[in-house]
């Protein structure tokens, strides 16, 4: 008998405002490193301009300048990475929080359930 598929958690992309409404689960922030890894954790600036501080599982680059981390939101406010995707340095963090914003002004359209 074949065993069912095993999915990884379902990850809401957030700022740092949402970021307390997500404790325990799985979040995307993404955000500008304005405190680079010391190979513990890092600071990150999210796309609203929250600093959120990141429990880092990976080494990270000191020459990252914008990353998405993948990770589980912690009750102090921070964030346990899982793991990172490096964003180019042109991005446009104004507009990338006013779609993080719209996906939950039509949850509809965007988030199952």
């Amino acid at each position: 008998m074949q065993q069912p598929a095993t999915h990884a958690p379902t990850a809401v992309r957030v700022n740092g405002t949402m970021l307390p409404q997500f404790v325990t689960k799985t979040v995307m922030v993404p955000g500008k490193v304005i405190a680079p890894s010391n190979g513990q954790h890092l600071t990150l600036q999210a796309a609203d301009g929250a600093q959120i501080l990141v429990h880092v599982n990976q080494a990270v680059s000191p020459s990252v300048q914008f990353l998405e981390v993948t990770g589980v939101a912690e009750p102090d406010g921070s964030v346990r990475m899982v793991s990172f995707a490096e964003f180019p340095d042109t991005v446009d963090m104004a507009l990338l929080n006013d779609a993080i914003q719209l996906q939950f002004t039509h949850s509809h359209l965007f988030m199952d359930g």
